[in-house]
């Protein structure tokens, strides 16, 4: 019994085969060939699969913090210039609450970001009414002696456009204010070259935060 290579099988799971081939390899399955069913079987749940893969969607979250990342790979005009993204390694609001404590009010948020022996600590006061968002932080080198980071540029970037910039002062603390049109994620950039980046959620300082994972 003449017996068809798996190549078929997938080309006829996805009706390219042609009308006089797919009407023999019908009559040869529907003969009682186990080999071929179970490839053909095989080939209709790969295209199965694939039709469902079409319509998945990453969630909405997922793709900002996507398009977060692209940003600051595109904040400076020289391509020479290296970025590297720093890595979220402390989140205020995902610690835990002392025992016995109901709710509590607004507080600072406090994050700490490293990228190699670099720390950036980084506390936001949420924003009124009338008043912006601040942003205050500090830059530490572990590998230096005093650890303290003087002289250095800090630039705020909303998307693509830079938005506020300032310097570290003598014990490599900063401050910006983060305006209220300020609705999407904003970067924060360090030094030149190679220059840190650091990503702040947005979304994430309000009250009832989302489920985002970085």
């Amino acid at each position: 019994m003449k017996h068809y290579s798996s190549e078929k099988w997938a080309d006829y799971s996805r009706g390219t085969t042609g009308k006089r081939e797919a009407s023999q390899m019908k009559r040869h399955l529907e003969a009682g060939c186990k080999k071929c069913r179970q490839a053909s079987e095989m080939w209709f749940a790969v295209q199965k699969l694939a039709q469902k893969e079409a319509s998945y969607k990453p969630p909405e979250n997922a793709v900002r913090v996507a398009k977060s990342y692209f940003a600051a790979s595109r904040l400076e005009d020289k391509p020479s210039v290296v970025t590297q993204i720093a890595r979220l390694i402390f989140d205020s609001l995902r610690q835990p609450q002392l025992e016995g404590v109901r709710s509590a009010s607004a507080a600072p948020r406090h994050y700490v970001y490293q990228a190699g022996s670099v720390l950036v600590d980084v506390w936001l006061e949420r924003a009124s009414s009338s008043i912006p968002l601040s942003l205050t932080g500090q830059v530490l080198e572990k590998s230096k002696a005093s650890q303290v980071v003087m002289d250095m540029d800090v630039r705020l970037h909303m998307g693509d456009a830079e938005i506020a910039s300032t310097k570290t002062n003598q014990f490599g603390e900063f401050h910006l204010e983060i305006p209220h049109s300020a609705g999407s994620d904003v970067q924060l950039t360090f030094g030149a070259e190679p220059r840190i980046a650091v990503l702040i959620p947005m979304g994430l300082i309000g009250d009832t935060p989302d489920t985002e994972t970085y």
